[in-house]
């Protein structure tokens, strides 16, 4: 799996900028710290691919995605402190086979969880979602932790 850095590189070998922010097309999210985590046209791609060699395979991956609620239940934008606090816990409660990025830049993380060969069953879908939420609220901040917000799914379901 390509890192970041020089996921650009790979897959994309122009120095092309998405829209009006800016950043590299493909490539990191500045906003976290590692250096790991994916923004979102990157993130995008990745996961296309994912679900491509899923269809063709039969097989099946988890999807999860993160974001904060405003009072009235909708995401409301990470500030980039806060985002970088959830990507540094989010890359402690995934494998290094995972891939983490922006599903929607700004506002909510996702991050993709490939299986080897084995169908996903309920069971296994629950344990993995208590297991990241657990490792979540044990690392980010009490005050972003009660308005977080976690939906895992099973893709293509």
């Amino acid at each position: 799996m390509p890192t970041p850095s020089n996921f650009a590189l790979i897959v994309n070998h122009s120095s092309r900028t998405s829209g009006t922010n800016g950043r590299s097309a493909l490539g990191p999210a500045p906003e976290d710290s590692t250096g790991r985590a994916y923004n979102e046209d990157a993130f995008r791609h990745l996961l296309m691919i994912e679900r491509t060699r899923n269809e063709r395979s039969g097989g099946c991956f988890l999807l999860l995605l993160v974001d904060v609620e405003d009072g009235a239940g909708a995401a409301a934008p990470l500030n980039p402190k806060v985002a970088s606090v959830l990507f540094d816990a989010l890359h402690s409660s995934v494998r290094e086979t995972d891939f983490v990025g922006w599903y929607r830049d700004g506002a909510e993380i996702g991050a993709v969880l490939p299986q080897s060969g084995e169908m996903i069953g309920v069971d296994l879908q629950r344990t993995v979602y208590m297991l990241i939420d657990s490792k979540l609220q044990k690392r980010v901040p009490k005050k972003v932790a009660a308005s977080m917000r976690l939906r895992l799914s099973r893709v293509p379901d």
